[in-house]
């Protein structure tokens, strides 16, 4: 039991120096600010660099104003290094949807639509204003309205479209459930998704090269450092649901899903409309792309260069991954294809990415991740594994 606390008083000439040091040396900090500390508030608080002129100093930390961060505010999240002026949050787009009555009605036009969710409170959401405004542009020219809205106000609707992370993207397509983008939130990345979603889910191949160049998705690929918006562009005039293949950017990771039907409207019509039926969820996401041959010639050059081995079949190709599928074989033992594609897309073992944990996650399956510092790797060993710090 702790008795009670009596209080004694040492004379000065018994006093430890040891307990007197400390307190000289903050006493001497506090009268004499050094190297960037400045006092700020007539309560004695005092705050690095005087929070820099962003922020307000209260109980000896900065509260750094909107779009500031950092320990005294010096940092911004609308400095990316581009020019031109800071957009504010929900400053871009084509409209702000301020009342759930116009949320319900412009939602349920029969036209794609588009909506940015953010939040005020939300400091990291002003590095994306630029990217939204120059995506609504070109979704301007796709006839896809882009409408902003504050998500504090549309609790309800952002728990409906699955938000659990601002900014986000959810299109609105009349008779189907909210679609929460999950990709890249880049300007190329957005547009190019909508322009996807105005397309046919499957996309016709006619020739050898166009099938060689889907499977390697070479064009429009997110790698190419001269790739932009315009070079992916439609050409005025044409219509979106008529825009070849070629204009979609796909994300580095991307899948390829290949068909071929020697005879889809005869005797493979039964396979074929089974594969269009297996394909249409695929369309939703925007790492996955289908195309088509029925070609006979085609389909008979892939067979002799044994990348299948009759038809119908199916190739998936991700990254260094290639696989072939007979259909008649697959659908004969009840499978599905759209999981069967979600699984034989990833390696047994890669590396996780923000890019790619959402192909992993879409399994389903059980996973078993293995944390490495890798920051001085070394060359790969005989076995093809990376060696770090970690071992």
């Amino acid at each position: 039991q702790i008795g009670p606390m009596r209080s004694t008083t040492m004379p000065p000439d018994q006093a430890s120096p040891w307990l007197l040091a400390p307190l000289l040396v903050l006493l001497g900090v506090l009268s004499f600010p050094v190297g960037g500390i400045e006092s700020v508030d007539s309560g004695g608080s005092v705050c690095f660099n005087d929070c820099s002129g962003h922020g307000h100093c209260v109980d000896f930390s900065c509260e750094c104003f909107l779009g500031y961060f950092g320990d005294d505010c010096r940092y911004s999240f609308a400095d990316d290094g581009r020019d031109g002026p800071v957009i504010p949050i929900l400053g871009a787009g084509h409209f702000n949807i301020s009342s759930r009555k116009k949320f319900r009605t412009v939602t349920r036009s029969p036209r794609l639509m588009l909506v940015g969710f953010s939040s005020q409170s939300c400091h990291k959401c002003i590095m994306f204003e630029r990217d939204y405004m120059e995506a609504s542009e070109h979704l301007r020219d796709l006839s896809v309205p882009f409408g902003r809205s504050n998500a504090a106000k549309f609790p309800e609707e952002v728990q409906e479209a699955g938000v659990t992370d601002l900014p986000a993207l959810v299109f609105y397509r009349k008779g189907k459930a909210p679609l929460l983008y999950v990709g890249s939130q880049d300007a190329h990345s957005v547009v190019s998704f909508a322009r996807k979603l105005l397309m046919p889910t499957v996309s016709p191949l006619r020739s050898v090269d166009d099938a060689i160049e889907f499977l390697q998705h070479r064009a429009g690929h997110l790698g190419s450092e001269d790739q932009g918006v315009a070079a992916v562009h439609p050409p005025v005039g044409m219509p979106a649901e008529e825009v070849p293949w070629r204009t979609l950017q796909r994300p580095g990771d991307s899948i390829s899903v290949l068909g071929f039907f020697r005879d889809p409207h005869g005797i493979e019509d039964e396979e074929y409309m089974d594969f269009i039926e297996a394909v249409e969820p695929l369309k939703d996401r925007n790492d996955v792309f289908v195309g088509v041959v029925s070609a006979e010639a085609v389909v008979v050059h892939f067979i002799r260069r044994d990348l299948i081995d009759r038809s119908p079949s199916v190739v998936l190709r991700a990254g260094s991954l290639s696989k072939s599928l007979n259909l008649d074989e697959f659908y004969g033992e009840g499978g599905s294809l759209s999981e069967w594609i979600s699984k034989e897309a990833l390696p047994l073992v890669g590396r996780l990415a923000p890019s790619n944990f959402a192909q992993y996650e879409r399994t389903g399956m059980p996973m078993l991740m293995l944390f490495l510092d890798l920051s001085e790797s070394h060359p790969p060993n005989p076995h093809g594994f990376i060696v770090g710090l970690a071992g």
